[in-house]
């Protein structure tokens, strides 16, 4: 049952959009409605036009010419359309000749037939009746033209009603075919949503199938690993299908663990952990076997037998590189897991490493043995004990290391271990030797093999790591963090020895030969030693060492030339020897600390030094003072560049102390357990941080050292003037009631001015010699800039005490004989810069 649309109108634009033309189609619409446009004329009238064209009209005797031009006249009316004349037109042409006349009259008999008379006109009424007759018939032949054209409009008015009957029946169908259209459009959309509909469903249950199975997966692979596992004996790791069942173990276990809520997901977790944890024993098991009968193997062979290094070499570390591929992938599964797992897989990766160390080490220990025994370490010497023993070590931990990465890329702490017991063989027969060497030198050198042997680390080329690596990755392509063998790693304790060793044989050569050196006269020939090398002075270094210092090139600490140190009291000269042998083998921080307790022993021997060469009977105190002032300068420019700051931490038991005190005061308490409670909180000891820096003490020396030079000096020139002062200050300040300075036969205006004479005399010759003495001592013009002023203003101060009392107690004629203080200041600096 079909249902019929509505009826509404489309336009052309929609029939456009629902039914559109083609190209050729709208072509052929085109012509059609050319052809259209042109109408033609009907049939019925062409023929017509033709006949009344093609009758002949003979016209009436008389009148056939005007009737011809009447009939002109109606023929030739404009658009071909015959158009009647005028009814004065008419009845001119009927008064010019009868015979004109087309049609008939009355009957409706054609013109033509009512000219051709039958029989003759007679009479007047005959005319008259023809007359009428014809008059009629045109008047009937000119309303002819009209009544057609009326019936041919009437026609085609019909022609027309019938097309538009027609396009309303089109229109009609039209509607019922647009109403169709809509019905099977509205019907087929809902068809093709349905479809649609049911399409989607389809792929959502097929996605849903899919998914359903791929979650499967993970739970069936727990039967084919089962089922893999079972299988008897170790060899079924080296099947083909072994790893990539691990991998899908590892999937499943991931995608189980990111999956918690699905049905038995925890117990498929536990079987698929159960089932890794089984292959990973499986892959330990044969690895332990394989290891163990090589190495029951080699041992059988190299048992009793003399066998040669290259032979030896293939035994230990040929044969076990051939089975290290298969080993390492296995090995690398294991490692993996352990890295991720360490509760679960590491003991099963530690029984591996432990299954191997143990293997190597029986394989090793015996070719080890031998070649320390053949080294002889009890007669040998020590440099070349050790300078030996490390080669060979070195060799051995190389090729060790070497295989272990063949086999392992993990483990570098448990490798570096069991390199250090195979060390153990030398380190037993090294070490006696190095605690109970007493030479400083030997110790020295020593530190310098053990520190060149670990500088190899760092001395290898990019080629030489290059060719490493590439060895490494020989038997597999695997990723291998164990990196290149640091050999510095296992001579670090057999350094630390050497070093510990060297630290306390230095700190017993500056007890000895510093702090408790006794001199020898010759020690103390100063300034005779001095003499021929008063050119020296304190330069140590010369211009480019100094500038290359500047600039961070050179070391921290180092030892001048020798020429310079031919002047040093011998306890500087053992110090430094000591501080530069310590700074090249210790670290900042050992050799810092000892710097500073060597610097206090030196410091207190060159004082004591002093102390003698003041008291020869060659010598005076400034010799003595200049002495120990040259030194303090010599040792504080070589430590200058040292931090000498030293912490000392203590115990502090004063609030131990008073927590006791306050306890015992108050008997009543001492078993109240408040009390002891208190007594743990407040009891304890508190430690105090003393930090000391023998920088500043040497400083504080030093400048003792010059104070008293520049005192003692200043004493020994201006004496005569200090006793006078001294004698007047003491006369002034007495209880005399009259003070009579001049009187007195001691203070006489001429003992005043003699004891001015002869200070005059002696003071520019003093001050030459005290000049010379420094120059000889230290024979630096910036040193000697820096104490001969505050030397020269004390005397200065001095003698202007003097002129001043002389203005004061005496007349005009005394103090006008004596010499200003600015005078004899110009004095001394003259005499003091002549050389």
């Amino acid at each position: 049952m079909s249902q019929r649309a509505s009826t509404s109108r489309l336009s052309l634009e929609d029939w456009d959009l629902i039914a559109s033309l083609s190209p050729a189609e709208s072509g052929s619409v085109a012509k059609v409605q050319a052809k259209a446009d042109e109408r033609p004329i009907p049939l019925r009238l062409q023929a017509k036009a033709a006949a009344v064209q093609s009758n002949s009209r003979p016209g009436t005797p008389i009148l056939r010419r005007g009737s011809h031009a009447n009939l002109n006249g109606i023929s030739n009316s404009p658009n071909h359309s015959p158009r009647p004349a005028s009814r004065a037109g008419g009845a001119a042409g009927g008064a010019a000749g009868v015979g004109g006349v087309v049609a008939g009259v009355g009957t409706g008999t054609p013109l033509s037939g009512l000219l051709d008379l039958t029989q003759p006109i007679e009479t007047t009424q005959q005319f008259h009746d023809w007359f009428a007759r014809v008059e009629q018939s045109m008047e009937r032949e000119q309303e002819e033209i009209y009544r057609t054209h009326l019936h041919e409009i009437e026609q085609y008015i019909a022609s027309c009603d019938d097309v538009l009957e027609q396009l309303d029946d089109s229109r009609g169908l039209l509607s019922e075919m647009e109403a169709n259209y809509r019905f099977v459009e509205d019907n087929s959309r809902a068809l093709q949503l349905a479809c649609e509909n049911m399409l989607d469903e389809q792929k959502h249950l097929v996605e849903v199938t899919e998914a359903i199975g791929a979650r499967l997966e993970y739970f069936r692979e727990l039967e084919h690993a089962t089922r893999m596992l079972n299988l008897p004996g170790e060899a079924l790791v080296l099947q083909d299908d072994f790893l990539n069942m691990l991998d899908r173990l590892d999937l499943a276990l991931e995608y189980l663990k990111l999956n918690r809520d699905f049905h038995d997901a925890e117990i498929y977790l536990i079987r698929f952990q159960q089932c890794l944890t089984r292959a990973m024993t499986l892959i330990k098991m044969y690895f332990v076997s394989v290891v163990r009968k090589l190495s029951s193997e080699v041992g059988d062979k190299m048992v009793g037998k003399d066998l040669s290094e290259t032979a030896a070499n293939a035994l230990l570390y040929t044969k076990f590189s051939n089975s290290a591929e298969t080993l390492r992938i296995l090995l690398f599964e294991l490692e993996k897991r352990a890295r991720i797992e360490p509760a679960e897989y590491g003991s099963l990766l530690d029984e591996c490493y432990s299954t191997w160390f143990a293997a190597r080490s029986g394989l090793l220990a015996a070719p080890l043995a031998e070649e320390v025994r053949r080294m002889d370490p009890g007669s040998t010497d020590l440099i070349k004990l050790a300078r030996a023993g490390c080669n060979h070590l070195r060799s051995v931990s190389v090729s060790e290391w070497t295989l272990y990465a063949e086999l392992f890329s993990t483990g570098e702490k448990e490798v570096y271990s069991f390199l250090e017991n195979l060390c153990d063989y030398l380190y037993d027969s090294l070490r006696p030797r190095i605690l109970h060497e007493p030479r400083l030198e030997v110790l020295c050198e020593l530190c310098t093999v053990l520190t060149a042997m670990m500088a190899l680390d760092t001395s290898r080329t990019a080629d030489d790591d290059d060719d490493d690596d590439d060895a490494l990755s020989l038997s597999s392509s695997l990723p291998n963090t164990l990196g290149r063998l640091r050999f510095s790693v296992l001579l670090e304790t057999i350094l630390q020895d050497s070093q510990t060793r060297l630290v306390f044989r230095a700190q017993a050569v500056i007890q000895s030969e510093v702090l408790y050196y006794v001199p020898v006269p010759d020690d103390l020939a100063y300034p005779t030693k001095l003499e021929g090398h008063a050119h020296e002075g304190l330069t140590l270094w010369t211009e480019d060492e100094r500038l290359r210092e500047g600039m961070g090139d050179g070391p921290g600490f180092r030892l001048p030339r020798e020429e310079a140190q031919e002047t040093w009291y011998p306890t500087l000269k053992r110090t430094v020897w000591v501080l530069s042998k310590l700074n090249t083998y210790v670290n900042n921080a050992i050799f810092e600390d000892f710097a500073g307790e060597a610097v206090t022993l030196c410091r207190q021997s060159l004082s004591a030094a002093a102390g003698q060469i003041s008291t020869r009977p060659e010598n005076t105190k400034i010799d003595g003072q200049l002495f120990l002032i040259r030194h303090l300068l010599l040792l504080k420019e070589m430590v200058r560049s040292v931090d000498l700051v030293q912490i000392e931490r203590a115990a502090d038991f004063s609030s131990v102390t008073d927590a006791l005190v306050n306890l015992l005061k108050n008997t009543s308490v001492i078993f109240n357990p408040n009390a002891l409670f208190e007594l743990a909180s407040r009891g304890m000891p508190s430690f105090a941080e003393t930090m000391t820096d023998a920088k500043l003490d040497l400083d504080s020396s030093l400048k003792r050292a010059c104070e008293s030079l520049i005192s003692d000096t200043s004493a020994l020139i201006s004496s005569p003037l200090r006793l006078f002062l001294d004698r007047c200050t003491g006369y002034l300040s007495g209880p005399t009631a009259t003070k009579d300075l001049p009187a007195q036969p001691w203070a006489t205006p001429e003992a005043v001015i003699l004891l001015h004479d002869e200070f005059q005399k002696t003071l520019v010759q003093q001050a030459k010699d005290v000049v010379a003495k420094l120059r000889v001592y230290l024979n630096d013009e910036k040193t000697i800039g820096v104490l001969l002023p505050p030397l020269l203003d004390e005397i200065v101060d001095t003698y202007a005490t003097f002129y001043n009392l002389t203005r004061s107690e005496y007349g005009f004629a005394t103090s006008s004989s004596l010499l200003t203080p600015a005078i004899v200041k110009e004095h001394m600096e003259e005499a003091a810069s002549r050389p």
